[in-house]
């Protein structure tokens, strides 16, 4: 659900457009969530059975107190609730501050016969040479060493806490990075590992005896920025970064809390893909987030949102400034956007019609995954792809069922490409250099290590 649209930070690759008028728009989630509104807008709109509730926005701990003033009601309006998450940027200490609050009242309120996991995730690029380019604040002033400081206090602080024994808190690190970063991680080994040491700096406060307060310290692998501007080379470095990560994780662990053995990035969701494939395609079905997957999300005044990224169109400085800052054609597919997939809770009609398009990512598998299939085969023909596309078969097969099941998002497809079901092409270009085939032959010599073992 859409919690905040406030946010002290303006990010490089954020999607978000930064101005006042967005100030309008967390005036009326506070007054939409303000006494006991929260549990009735869920209530309204999903019913008592709400398993899982996640917080967005642009910084949803900006509003936090309403949530832990109102989180006794909100646990016993939903009994089956189990899982509740927001993602921070933890600039401001109020951000850290807060959930260690919201840990505290739930560890006092909270029944020993029910089960809860509170899952939090810190928005971090790595050290300040890297993360300092791209989260910002609004004058262009880096923040890692603020965000640094407040994540220790954190980790610190919930380390101590007596949490009970049926609640879970964990913390997890969301790292996006670009490729120009990692080229020169590709170049400098000083810098390579000086990424890694500054997240392995972070298992320092955690008390190792608190089994109900973990930091997943490996979530500090990279992701790339998708969609985004990428050319053949950048595919050949994107490859080249993860076979540095692939031979790292074969030497001698250098770190003090970090396994180099999970410093892999995307190989965990390489081994979903080959697991569920078989089901996934005969099921037709491709992976999906949440929101776009299995329901909605939910935004101001009752409104339906496919995905967590269109909260803002809600606005309308929000429009006129993106009117301002993009071309007549991402414009043009914005306006579209608005008119047909943002419909009220209550316009039955129009709320189901979005549901269609939201359930078909994912039973429309296959038209993406022959697209990919045919565009891997012509960017190889053009040589803006590896050559072995053109002869082996099972490898584009492999790497269209990856890019449509596990690297592909909704509304990344519709605001690139103007389709909800067709990959980026950005998307497709970048894992084209052979970066599929470095993460498969490591799965394969991981699993006949596994074999060996077990036999």
């Amino acid at each position: 659900m859409f919690f905040s649209a406030k946010c002290g930070l303006s990010c490089t690759y954020c999607y978000i457009g930064k101005e006042k008028s967005t100030a309008k728009i967390n005036n009326t989630i506070t007054e939409e969530f303000r006494d006991g509104g929260i549990s009735r807008v869920l209530l309204e709109n999903y019913g008592k059975d709400v398993s899982s509730l996640s917080l967005w926005g642009a910084e949803p701990t900006e509003n936090m107190d309403l949530f832990i003033d109102q989180i006794d009601e909100i646990l016993d309006t939903f009994p089956k609730l189990k899982t509740i998450s927001a993602s921070s940027n933890f600039f401001k200490k109020k951000s850290p501050d807060s959930l260690v609050e919201l840990i505290k009242k739930i560890s006092t309120i909270i029944q020993p016969d029910r089960e809860l996991n509170l899952s939090f995730q810190c928005s971090l690029d790595g050290p300040p040479w890297s993360s300092d380019h791209s989260r910002q604040t609004a004058t262009g002033r880096g923040v890692t060493s603020i965000i640094a400081k407040n994540t220790h206090s954190f980790i610190k602080e919930a380390s101590s806490l007596d949490i009970p024994k049926n609640m879970m808190v964990r913390l997890a690190f969301k790292s996006t990075v670009d490729i120009p970063i990692m080229r020169s991680m590709v170049d400098n080994d000083d810098l390579f590992y000086d990424y890694w040491v500054f997240f392995d700096q972070f298992g320092e406060h955690q008390n190792k005896e608190n089994k109900q307060f973990r930091v997943y310290l490996e979530s500090c692998v990279p992701t790339t920025i998708l969609p985004g501007t990428y050319t053949s080379e950048d595919s050949i470095y994107w490859s080249k970064y993860l076979k540095k990560c692939v031979d790292h994780s074969r030497q001698q662990n250098p770190y003090k809390y970090l396994d180099n053995t999970k410093l892999i990035p995307y190989l965990s969701s390489f081994e979903r893909v080959i697991s569920d494939s078989e089901q996934k395609r005969t099921q037709n079905h491709g992976y999906a987030c949440g929101a776009s997957g299995f329901g909605f999300s939910l935004g101001t005044e009752r409104r339906a949102h496919i995905c967590h990224r269109s909260y803002f169109f809600e606005d309308e400085g929000y429009v006129k400034l993106s009117a301002l800052t993009k071309d007549k054609y991402e414009n043009g597919r914005e306006k579209i956007f608005m008119k047909k997939f943002m419909s009220k809770r209550s316009d039955e009609e129009e709320f189901y019609r979005q549901q269609y398009v939201s359930y078909g990512f994912r039973d429309f598998f296959q038209t993406k995954y022959s697209y990919v299939m045919t565009t891997l085969y012509h960017l190889a023909r053009c040589g803006q792809a590896d050559k072995d596309y053109l002869w082996d078969e099972d490898y584009r097969k492999l790497t269209a069922l990856f890019i449509a099941g596990a690297s592909n998002c909704i509304m990344e497809g519709y605001f690139t490409s103007g389709s909800f079901h067709l990959p980026p092409q950005e998307t497709i270009k970048v894992w084209s250099g052979g970066a599929i085939k470095i993460l498969c032959n490591e799965y394969i010599r991981r699993l006949k290590e596994r074999e060996c073992v077990g036999s």
